[in-house]
């Protein structure tokens, strides 16, 4: 924030001097670099956006590093890292996604590490209907049997 105020007060003060050494006024001066910051506000919006909601992750702390989340319509994932702008995710299928903190505080999180740190999966399995009750468990029992399991370090 202090970045981005050090910023704005060095396009006015560039602007201010630029509307001055061209024989502007004070107030063509103030025009001139209203209509500047008026600009670059458009043009930063998402980053300070994006920064704003950072800081506000950061202070509520909905989810660590490590813990697995699922941000409704986004991701499902472990969070691999949390910057002001941006948080790294990584999916079950190994996918590395990267999403704005901007998106991720307007959707629902939940969070499946916390307040321990164990993860739950489910997974819904579709048969035939008419297969047989025996036979679907044999599939199904050798589906597990096969299964890969990951661990948190995977």
């Amino acid at each position: 924030m202090k970045d981005l105020i050090a910023a704005a007060l060095f396009i006015i003060a560039l602007a201010a001097t630029a509307a001055l050494y061209m024989g502007q006024g004070a107030i063509g001066a103030l025009a001139g670099s209203g209509i500047v910051l008026a600009l670059l506000g458009f043009a930063i919006r998402n980053v300070v956006a994006d920064t704003l909601s950072g800081i506000a992750l950061a202070m509520e702390a909905p989810f660590r590093i490590g813990d697995w989340v699922d941000i409704d319509t986004l991701a499902l994932a472990k969070v691999i890292e949390i910057g002001w702008r941006t948080t790294r995710l990584q999916t079950p299928d190994a996918t590395y996604m990267i999403l704005p903190n901007s998106q991720i505080a307007r959707h629902r999180i939940t969070n499946f590490s916390a307040p321990k740190r164990e993860f739950r999966s489910q997974v819904n399995i579709t048969l035939d209907h008419v297969l047989p009750i025996d036979k679907a468990r044999v599939i199904m029992l050798a589906a597990l049997g096969n299964a890969r399991l990951r661990t948190h370090s995977q």
